[in-house]
């Protein structure tokens, strides 16, 4: 059986191999999205040891809690996704932000909520619930998708990102809607694959580098 299929797919080629390459890339998709999910609620989960006071949250943070709590329980988009005891939860979250309680838990799950693939426009948008202002301009002066993008100029960086991205979550919908050609062979898989990896790890350093900075401007050295 195994020499069989060994020359089935050395017989085949590409075609054998394409249900496997397409399915990477739904994968690869579906793992990075939930990667910045996961991010963007530990980056909420820890903020109260960054900035103890809800108070003190940069206003732009503590009005994206608010708002997308409220989509989370009102909109069917996205009430739907969670159970009566997690909206139960978001809603006394809420309350004891708002009452000033010490320690304080924001919603990270409803501030990771959207509607859309993970395209750069919904990237720029998440992390901006965080505080994060030009994501992309960030992320592209880190040293990672520099070396990735094999480019110096963070100009030229961020355009080729955001390039890849909307590349990605292209050939996915083309694979998983079944509409337009997307037939991509090991080597585009492969630079799918290089350009995650990059993405997520600038990511995580942007993100490192705010709590950081939000930690120096309310906890001052003396």
């Amino acid at each position: 059986m195994g020499l069989q299929l060994h020359r089935l797919i050395r017989d085949g080629g590409q075609a054998v191999l394409q249900p496997v390459l397409n399915g990477s890339v739904l994968l690869l998709t579906a793992a990075l999205e939930q990667f910045v999910t996961d991010i963007i609620v530990a980056f909420s989960d820890n903020l109260p040891n960054v900035v103890p006071k809800y108070e003190d949250l940069p206003e732009r943070i503590r009005s994206y809690n608010e708002r997308m709590t409220g989509q989370a329980i009102g909109d069917n988009r996205f009430r739907n996704r969670f159970e009566v005891y997690q909206l139960t939860r978001f809603v006394e979250n809420l309350r004891n932000c708002q009452a000033g309680q010490i320690p304080y838990s924001l919603n990270g799950e409803a501030l990771a909520l959207h509607s859309s693939n993970l395209n750069p426009q919904m990237l720029s948008e998440l992390t901006g619930r965080l505080g994060v202002e030009g994501i992309w301009d960030l992320m592209s002066s880190i040293e990672v998708l520099k070396v990735w993008s094999e480019l110096e100029n963070t100009q030229n960086v961020r355009t080729r990102a955001r390039s890849q991205l909307e590349e990605l979550i292209e050939t996915r919908n083309h694979i998983a809607h079944r509409v337009g050609f997307a037939n991509p062979g090991r080597d585009i898989v492969r630079s799918f694959a290089e350009f995650a990896k990059a993405l997520a790890q600038s990511l995580v350093e942007v993100l490192t580098n705010h709590a950081n900075s939000l930690a120096s401007a309310h906890n001052p050295s003396p």
